[in-house]
């Protein structure tokens, strides 16, 4: 049920270990591989708007380009992806190893990303290099634009987002789409903050397809609650 090469990894050390020490049986492994159910962002699944949603908490270079992988190899007719970049404390200040991770074979596994969280426009100019020179800005007017107003403002939401607005985060901004020279490089959008984000990239993806949500570890936690209802204090 999992996927992505550094879970085979795991489990083949998970086994040897067991098999080597122990001299336990192996085989009996499978049954409780075919039960096992993900959890906590490590490859989520979670129903959202009628839409299999994956979260996989991808929070340096290293994870976010397994991360990538597993986007790579998952096998559906349509795949999607919300990238959530944060600076807060559990994430780091830093994001500058952004340029370390290979965003552009994201480029090919995904027919549209959409770009969010406190530092979504930095993650913009990541995805500008990684397209290439000719990409363009282009302003995007539409109902996300009003769903990405109205989180700058809680109250006007009807919901409580129980902190998931940064107070230091980035007011409300323009909704941009990236647009490359490049007619098989997928629709890029970034959309400054995660209501309108999630909202967005959950209502493009096919009925048939899967959304691919790669957070920092504070975009994890943001994300999950408006995925599960489910509040974790850090």
């Amino acid at each position: 049920p999992l996927v992505g090469l550094f879970n085979r990894y795991n489990l083949a050390a998970a086994a040897s270990l067991l098999q080597g020490e122990f001299s336990f049986d192996v085989h009996k492994i499978q049954p409780v591989l075919d039960s096992f159910t993900a959890s906590f962002g490590r490859q989520e699944v979670v129903l959202y708007n009628g839409r299999e949603t994956i979260v996989q908490l991808s929070k340096n270079p290293t994870g976010f380009n397994q991360s990538i992988h597993v986007v790579r190899e998952y096998a559906a007719d349509h795949k999607h992806a919300l990238v959530i970049l944060n600076d807060r404390i559990p994430d780091g200040r830093d994001i500058s190893w952004i340029w370390d991770t290979n965003f552009e074979q994201l480029l090919h596994s995904a027919e549209e990303i959409t770009l969010t969280g406190d530092r979504a426009y930095d993650l913009g100019i990541r995805f500008m290099y990684a397209l290439g020179p000719d990409t363009k800005v282009r302003p995007v007017m539409s109902k996300m634009v009003r769903l990405n107003h109205l989180q700058a403002y809680p109250e006007n939401l009807g919901v409580d987002l129980g902190g998931i607005v940064s107070p230091d985060a980035h007011s409300a901004g323009q909704v941009v789409e990236l647009v490359s020279s490049n007619k098989d490089m997928p629709r890029i959008r970034v959309v400054p903050t995660l209501v309108a984000a999630l909202e967005s990239a959950a209502g493009e993806t096919p009925k048939n397809g899967v959304l691919f949500v790669l957070p920092t570890y504070s975009g994890m936690l943001d994300v999950r609650r408006l995925l599960t209802g489910e509040a974790i204090s850090v």
